[in-house]
């Protein structure tokens, strides 16, 4: 029999890639703010026009400058929300630890420390249905019910997270499932 494999956390990879995914989301924020007060400075800015100069079709002008402060809201309010998710983000990083082993693939099955969960998850073989590895991603998808209902029946994990090899995972998979799993 195989000793377990112990897959780690590349702690510093994730890390900075915390930290590259928080600079995207604020400047995607700090974008969608400036959009929006440009939207809504035009709009007002043509609604002032049209005050001042009111020519014969003043209704059609009107429902568009209207509408074009209504965009110029939805891009205030959008980014209100980006800033709101970056920092809700940011506190849920802060406050969840960083597990230095990210799962285990033993003869019994997988254990795996899902951070928003306080105690290791243990998923037989038999309740796996199949391994999937495509572009950055490794999937262990799982039958229902074993997992809470977030995690659609299925363990993700970014390949760049991970210290071990995809083709390591597999071998193990493979072996420690019987030939069932990763195949």
């Amino acid at each position: 029999m195989t000793a377990p494999l112990v897959v780690g956390t590349d702690r510093e990879r994730v890390i900075r890639l915390r930290r590259l995914e928080r600079r995207t989301a604020l400047a995607l924020a700090i974008n969608s703010l400036v959009f929006g007060v440009l939207i809504a400075g035009l709009a007002g800015g043509f609604f002032l026009y049209l005050a001042l100069n009111a020519p014969s079709n003043t209704l059609f002008y009107t429902a568009a400058s209207f509408a074009l402060g209504l965009m110029g809201l939805f891009y205030l309010f959008q980014s209100i929300r980006r800033f709101r998710a970056v920092s809700a983000r940011s506190d849920y990083w802060a406050a969840a630890d960083l597990s230095d082993v990210a799962f285990r693939l033993d003869a019994v099955g997988i254990t795996v420390r899902i951070p928003s969960d306080i105690r290791e998850n243990l998923v037989p073989w038999s309740a796996v249905r199949g391994l999937t590895m495509g572009g950055l991603d490794l999937v262990f998808q799982v039958d229902p019910g074993l997992l809470p209902a977030r995690y659609n029946d299925q363990i993700d994990f970014g390949l760049l997270a991970l210290d071990t090899q995809p083709e390591t995972i597999r071998a193990a998979a493979v072996e420690f499932s019987g030939g069932r799993v990763g195949a």
